[in-house]
């Protein structure tokens, strides 16, 4: 049972104890977890009234809107099957790999043009959360409106994966991105197995063998990281902090981060953070700089022409993944920018 009332009904399972492998030390870094993550608050009471009424509604056969939780194309719809909701496109494509036919699959949030913070759930995910047998979704703050809507239709058989908090422990307030960390897909591909084979046993070897397929995938970006790791700690600039996690696995230390997360908040960093973080990319005393390109800002473009200008390499990275891609090819395809950037590309 959570604490500040998150998903106080349902049954939950923190799989802190995963039975394959060791997570890297490269976790131990508390300096990260130390600069915090100020977090848009909004009115848990108003958004918990809504859903009460979509549900409500949804009951009384009122037509739903597409929106961007319909359905998954090419999923097994027929009985029998889990109905499953993932609130960000790829963790639905990890429970996707793993039940293969025996689920259907439901992503919440599938455009990049949606921020996850602010979104507002729609009547038909308001629906499909509550007829869900297994849900999974980042937490951490970040799609805080899934709390709500578990809250609003309660189940005692619905199992629930907050990969943030209870997968990785780790506490509302810290950078909340954590799929960029290398081993959360790997440990949430084992919860979702676990999961979906107390859900249906029948089907238990099927889902251990998906599951070590796209294990076997994500073990191509995992790997990756390993060889392109430093020895030696190199500083680097966040225009936000989305790669954070996938910056401390390659050893890379931030600097300057105050006006990281000020953009990141959509205000203006402090004028003295700002000249600082000017003076520091001059004098070349990073050696990539990182940059969101799913939003803009004038801190932000100032800082990244100035790195341009001084011949400090710019590596593009999205918060979402992009259309066509999937989340290995999305990861390495920006870890590949690194590689470039630290060292020509060979």
């Amino acid at each position: 049972m959570w604490k500040n009332g998150e998903m106080n009904k349902d049954v939950h399972k923190t799989h802190l104890k995963i039975k394959h492998g060791n997570i890297p030390g490269f976790y131990k870094n508390i300096q990260w977890e130390r600069f915090g993550y100020i977090l848009r608050r909004r009115s848990g009471w108003f958004l918990v009234a809504l859903v009460a009424g979509m549900l409500s509604l949804a009951g009384c056969g009122v037509a739903q809107n597409a929106g961007p939780s319909a359905p998954d194309s090419g999923t097994n719809q027929g009985a029998g099957v889990i109905q499953v909701v993932a609130a960000e496109s790829f963790y639905a494509e990890a429970v996707q790999a793993v039940g293969g036919s025996q689920v259907q699959v439901n992503s919440v949030l599938k455009s990049g043009s949606v921020d996850p913070e602010s979104f507002e759930p729609t009547t038909q995910t308001a629906r499909q959360v509550a007829q869900a047998r297994l849900v999974v979704y980042n937490g951490l703050g970040y799609d805080d409106w899934m709390n709500k809507l578990l809250n609003a239709s309660s189940s005692s058989s619905r199992l629930v994966i907050n990969v943030g908090n209870g997968l990785w422990g780790k506490q509302t307030g810290v950078n909340p991105h954590i799929w960029y960390d290398p081993q959360t897909m790997p440990k949430l591909t084992v919860a979702i197995e676990q999961d979906l084979s107390q859900l249906d046993p029948t089907h238990t070897k099927q889902f251990q063998q998906n599951a070590n397929r796209y294990l076997q995938q994500l073990k191509e970006f995992t790997d990756q990281v390993q060889r392109d790791r430093s020895a030696t700690s190199i500083p680097v600039f966040f225009s936000e902090p989305v790669p954070g996690y996938l910056a401390q696995a390659l050893n890379m230390q931030p600097i300057d981060y105050a006006v990281s997360l000020a953009v990141e908040q959509g205000i203006d960093p402090a004028p003295r953070d700002l000249q600082q973080a000017r003076q520091d990319i001059r004098s070349h005393k990073i050696k990539v700089f990182f940059l969101n390109t799913q939003t803009t800002s004038p801190a932000a473009t100032t800082l990244a022409n100035d790195a341009q200008q001084v011949g400090i390499p710019v590596v593009d990275v999205t918060e979402t993944e992009p259309a066509g891609k999937n989340y290995v090819a999305w990861m390495t395809s920006q870890l590949n920018q690194v590689e470039v950037a630290l060292h020509g590309g060979h």
